[in-house]
C-alpha cells in the first residue's frame, strides 16, 4: 500500500512507515531502560555507571526526536 511520495520523490509505502515506527519503539523502549539503570546506579552510587547510562538515554532520546521528525513530511522511505 502507497503511503504518500517522500520529498526526494520516493514512495513510501505502508511498510515504510511500519518499520519507522518500529525502529522509534525500540529506540524508546532502549531509552526507558537506559533512564531505569541510570536511575538505579545513582541511588547505589554508582556514579560511572550512572553517567554512562544517562549519556546513553540521551543518544537515544536524539534519535527518536530525529526520527519523529521525519514523519510528517515522509522523509523515512529509502
Amino acid at each position: 500500500l502507497l503511503i504518500g511520495t517522500s520529498p526526494k520523490g520516493s514512495e513510501v509505502k505502508l511498510r515504510d512507515a511500519s518499520n519507522h515506527m518500529s525502529a522509534i519503539l525500540d529506540s524508546y523502549s532502549r531509552y526507558v531502560d537506559y533512564m531505569n539503570q541510570a536511575k538505579k546506579n545513582g541511588e547505589e552510587g554508582e556514579s560511572r555507571s550512572e553517567a554512562y547510562y544517562t549519556k546513553e538515554a540521551a543518544a537515544y532520546a536524539k534519535d527518536i526526536k530525529e526520527r519523529t521528525s521525519k514523519i510528517k513530511k515522509l522523509e523515512y522511505a529509502w
